[in-house]
């Protein structure tokens, strides 16, 4: 996995922010990876499309950025384009 690469997150994949929220099937790309294998993934429109007003707010509330994400390398997969 590397920089730009297109990824979608695997089935069963829970939101860290947003417990009871899971993420299956969501897909972006890869803004970075650290050391420790976290990957920033940048959501591509398909996805941002999914976002209801609600959950906008509350990544608001919360200091987040709705139109990213970090999670485990272990959480997606790359996917053709």
């Amino acid at each position: 996995m590397k920089k730009g690469d297109y990824i979608r997150v695997k089935g069963g994949t829970k939101d860290p922010d947003f417990k009871g929220n899971y993420l299956s099937g969501y897909t972006g790309y890869i803004e970075d990876i650290d050391d420790y294998n976290q990957v920033c993934i940048l959501w591509d429109e398909s996805t941002l499309m999914k976002f209801d007003h609600k959950l906008i707010k509350k990544c608001d509330r919360k200091n987040l950025d709705h139109t990213r994400m970090i999670l485990s390398s272990n959480d997606i997969e790359l996917i053709e384009k």
